[in-house]
Formats: C-alpha cells, sequence, structure tokens
C-alpha cells in the first residue's frame, strides 16, 4: 500500500498512478489490476509484506474511483 504501484521484475520497473487503474477484480490466485484494455498487473494472493490482505480490495477500489 503506496502511493504508487510499482513493478520492478529485477531487470527494470515501472511505475503506475493508481488513477491509470480501470478495474479491479480478484481470481482465487491473484488481485488483478487493470490498467487498459493491453495491460493487466496481477498482486498474488499471500505476497503481501506490509499492509493487511484482506483490507486490499476495499482499499485499492478507493483509490482508483
Amino acid at each position: 500500500f503506496d502511493d504508487k504501484i510499482t513493478v520492478s521484475d529485477g531487470n527494470s520497473s515501472s511505475v503506475f498512478e493508481y488513477l491509470d487503474c480501470r478495474q479491479v477484480a480478484e481470481n482465487d490466485k491473484d488481485y488483478l489490476l487493470y490498467i487498459n484494455e493491453n495491460m493487466l498487473i496481477r498482486v498474488g494472493k499471500g505476497s503481501f509484506i506490509h499492509g493487511e490482505e484482506e483490507n486490499f480490495l476495499h482499499w485499492i477500489k478507493n483509490k482508483i474511483s
């Protein structure tokens, strides 16, 4: 839970504003943040280091609306 979404893969990083997210959903393994029709950020359930995972959906939905 930060001011921006930072996605790192070890070699590079991308930073997104929460307002860049168009929709939030979940499946059995991941939280899904839709940036646009071509980009999706998957946040693995059980991968949270900071914050309470059970609050994430409510928190992110408030950030993007």
